[in-house]
């Protein structure tokens, strides 16, 4: 009998300043945005995501995530696949597979699958 695979997640959150032109807002405003990664295979520490999610997020936080990102109007996706070429790929023996942004008190979520 096989043990499966878990898909182990970490979260942490970041404040960025943006104006979401891509969704038709003109206006700089700010988001406070939960940012979870998900890495799937044997169990794992998330305190090991955790860390890698505040590394490569340590850029974004704080700032304008135009800016960051160097694209006008960014968006949570525009995040996510920035996000998903920064974080290691594996961790131990997990391989990374879901991105999600969660905006503060919005009823917005968005997620990247990275593999099934």
């Amino acid at each position: 009998m096989s043990d499966g695979l878990f898909e182990v997640c970490g979260s942490t959150e970041i404040s960025v300043a943006l104006t979401a032109s891509k969704l038709g807002y003109t206006r700089l405003h700010g988001h406070d945005i939960t940012v979870t990664a998900c890495y799937c295979g044997p169990p794992l520490d998330t305190e090991k995501i955790v860390t890698a999610l505040e590394e490569a997020l340590g850029a974004v936080r704080r700032g304008s995530l135009e800016e960051a990102l160097g694209e006008s109007g960014a968006i949570a996706e525009d995040l996510l696949r920035w996000l998903s070429r920064r974080l290691p790929e594996r961790i131990e023996n997990s391989v990374i597979c879901l991105l999600e942004a969660r905006w503060g008190r919005l009823p917005r979520i968005v997620r990247l699958r990275l593999r099934q």
